[in-house]
């Protein structure tokens, strides 16, 4: 009887997710469509009349960066605005969603349409880009089952 208890308590914490996920990337003009059909990536669908299909690839990007570890915060947020001003320069085709700063390397996570914007945005940004990889599935805990 527990046991059904907590798989319906966790098939409703799926739904609930899932719904909230649909509906933010919803919200900012997107669908789900590539998540929905079984990849790790969802899809950024323009739906202005002007604008094309994008599809957004997840990117893991690990830059070297000597001592980043002891950077400042007044550091972390120059190179935190640097960044942001080359992407809204870029366009929508690239976004950066989160980074994590290690003793001598950050590691920042992008969805964009290809390896190339990355580059460009570093080269333009004037930050290390050391290593580009393409996310190509996910996994987490409850990857292992029940």
């Amino acid at each position: 009887m527990k046991s059904d208890f907590n798989k319906q308590r966790r098939d409703l914490l799926k739904s609930a997710c899932t719904l909230a996920a649909t509906s933010a990337l919803v919200s900012m003009g997107g669908s789900l469509n590539a998540f929905a059909a079984g990849g790790a990536t969802p899809s950024l669908q323009a739906t202005s009349p002007q604008a094309t299909k994008m599809q957004l690839h997840k990117f893991v990007i690990e830059r070297e960066i000597p001592g980043a570890g002891k950077l400042s915060a007044d550091d972390l947020q120059g190179i935190s605005q640097k960044s942001c001003g080359v992407l809204k320069e870029m366009g929508p085709q690239i976004q950066w969603v989160k980074s994590y700063v290690c003793d001598d390397r950050i590691y920042c996570i992008y969805l964009a349409t290809s390896a190339e914007l990355l580059h460009e945005h570093a080269k333009r940004g004037g930050f290390p880009a050391n290593r580009i990889s393409e996310v190509r599935t996910m996994i987490d805990p409850t990857t292992a089952g029940s």
